[in-house]
């Protein structure tokens, strides 16, 4: 696909083609292949002047430097990324990118800072209706609140998880089923 978006002039496909490879390789655990198919996207969508693709690409490579444990790499594409996708409106990423900050605050062991940007993550899920990201935000709160002693908080996040997956039939074996099973060990 990236080939024939090639061929064709399709610059904002090939975006996107490096973009889904970035996420691709982060799955399988390849982030220095994940960064550079990252990058790529976010040239191509500055280039051409996709903005929220662009607030994608850089949440993209927060997430990785996150999962590479380089908090500076990836506190820096969030912020970029979470200025972006406030000025277009893009309420779903602004969660989705709030819970990479929450994470980054959480492993720096900044602990208001982490719940904050938990919580502003969860009411934009909310607001867009997205039970999947809400989820995950949740059960790192879970995990932040246990590790902080924190039990009743932690209590009351895993219920709402708990109640918001109930419909969502999720696989034990699916990263979120990981997820959730790692927040109840936690409790």
């Amino acid at each position: 696909a990236l080939k024939l978006a090639r061929q064709v002039g399709n610059r904002r496909s090939e975006g996107h083609q490096h973009a889904g490879l970035g996420g691709l390789y982060e799955a399988l655990g390849r982030f220095e292949d994940a960064r550079a198919e990252h990058e790529s996207a976010l040239t191509i969508f500055r280039e051409i002047g996709v903005r929220n693709s662009e607030a994608w690409a850089l949440y993209s490579l927060g997430s990785v430097h996150l999962a590479g444990g380089r908090m500076h790499e990836a506190d820096s594409y969030c912020a970029e990324a979470l200025r972006i996708a406030r000025d277009v409106g893009e309420r779903r990423l602004e969660g989705c990118i709030l819970h990479v900050v929450g994470r980054i605050h959480s492993a720096q062991n900044r602990v208001e800072e982490a719940r904050a940007a938990y919580e502003a993550g969860a009411v934009a899920l909310r607001e867009v209706a997205d039970a999947e990201v809400l989820a995950r935000v949740l059960c790192s709160r879970v995990q932040l609140e246990c590790r902080e002693g924190e039990a009743e908080a932690a209590q009351s996040a895993m219920q709402e998880c708990t109640a918001l997956v109930r419909d969502l039939e999720v696989p034990e074996e699916s990263e979120l089923g990981k997820e959730i099973a790692k927040a109840r060990d936690a409790l």
